[in-house]
Parts: structure tokens; sequence; C-alpha cells
């Protein structure tokens, strides 16, 4: 069985069960609506080595169960606009609920994932547990998944954390019309952009020290000879 290779662009608003309900009534979404809202219990498990290696290259790597369905996700980060997620992205159905490198078609990943397995095995790192509910929208030509995921984090220490967010995600047209789309939405209900991934989130549950630190701006040179 082998993955298919595609690019995805992802914005992740946080939203309390108030906000998901109102979303969901709004006008905004009965007017967008492509297709009935589809809805799942989702396990997604995140493997890498015990050294990151998959993460300190930039990769995730998890397999999703729904009911006795696998499927294998491996994604990429890549540039993209400023307060999107972009992503190169290999998925597709594997035997069970362990990874399987060889169902990668891509071949610079399936290099990677079989590089970081070779000595080091590769283990879970976290569990997400979530009730995903979907529903596509045609945004003046663009389609886009509105995602709903409610849930937590589980790491194999037992520590958790809740999710509840709304994730919208480009399938085609322009990525503009993501942004578009969550400002009408925060007309409806106040969201907060979501900074950390899901995948974020999740290593830094398993283990602290990985939360990404603050950047802070470096002070720019300047000079009494400048103008503005």
């Amino acid at each position: 069985m082998s993955s298919e290779l595609n690019d995805e662009i992802e914005l992740e608003l946080q939203a309390d069960a108030v906000a998901i309900r109102s979303i969901m009534e709004s006008g905004i979404v009965r007017q967008f609506k492509a297709a009935e809202a589809s809805n799942c219990r989702l396990i997604a498990t995140y493997y890498d080595t015990p050294y990151h290696t998959l993460r300190k290259a930039g990769i995730s790597l998890c397999v999703r169960q729904e009911k006795n369905h696998f499927d294998q996700m491996v994604r990429q980060s890549v540039a993209g606009l400023a307060g999107l997620r972009t992503f190169r992205m290999c998925n597709g159905p594997v035997a069970d609920a362990r990874p399987d490198a060889s169902a990668v078609d891509d071949r610079a990943l399936r290099l990677i994932l079989k590089r970081g397995g070779r000595d080091k095995r590769l283990i879970p790192i976290f569990t997400i547990d979530a009730e995903r509910t979907t529903v596509p929208l045609d945004v003046d030509g663009n389609q886009i998944e509105l995602v709903l995921n409610r849930g937590r984090i589980i790491a194999p220490a037992g520590q958790s954390e809740d999710i509840s967010q709304i994730e919208l995600a480009q399938k085609t047209g322009n990525a503009i019309s993501i942004l578009d789309l969550a400002l009408k939405l925060n007309e409806i209900e106040t969201l907060n952009l979501g900074h950390l991934s899901n995948a974020d989130r999740g290593y830094a549950l398993a283990h602290p020290r990985l939360l990404p630190q603050d950047i802070r701006a470096r002070k720019p040179p300047l000079d009494a000879t400048m103008t503005v």
C-alpha cells in the first residue's frame, strides 16, 4: 500500500464549546457548506525515535485509527504564508497501528523515516483521542475543510491535555481564502490563533523540555545618521 503526496495549508483556532456551537449554527457555515458534515472518533498515535530524530528534521509521523481502519500520515513543515502552517504530506492506508516506512511513496521522506528507525526503533510519543467533525466548505470556489477537534492529548506516562479547536484546511484554491474565512468566523465568536500545533503540544506534554521557546527580536543597529 502506498501513500499519496500532496501539500496542505492549515490554520488552527482555539475555541471553547460555546464558541464552536455558535459557529456551527452560524449563517457563514450554512452559506459556504458544500456537503453534509461527517463525524468520527479519531485516535492518532505519533511516533519518533527515543532521540526525536524525526522532530529535529521537521517531520511528524502518526498512525490514525478510525474504527478498524488505519491510515499513516507523514508531514514535513515547509515555508508558507505568515500565520498559516504549510506541509508536504504523505498519507495512505497501513495494515495496523504500527508505522510503515515502505508505504511512503515520496523517496526523500521515506529515506528520512528509514534512517531514523535504522538504529533507534520508532516508539509512541503521545496519542490524540478526539471526536472529529469535518464540514466541507466552498468559499468562492476555494475548497476548505472546517474541522472541529474535541478530545485529549495523552502521553505514555498518563499526563493529558484537553483539545478544543477549529482547524481550517485548504484543499484547493488561494490560501488567502483561509484567512478571510477565519476573520468572518472571528466576527461570530472571539477565537485565538493556535500558535502550537497538536504535534508541538504532544511532544511538550510528553517531554516538557521540548516546549518551543519564545524568540525575542534582536535590537536593531541604529545610529544618529539614519533617517526614516
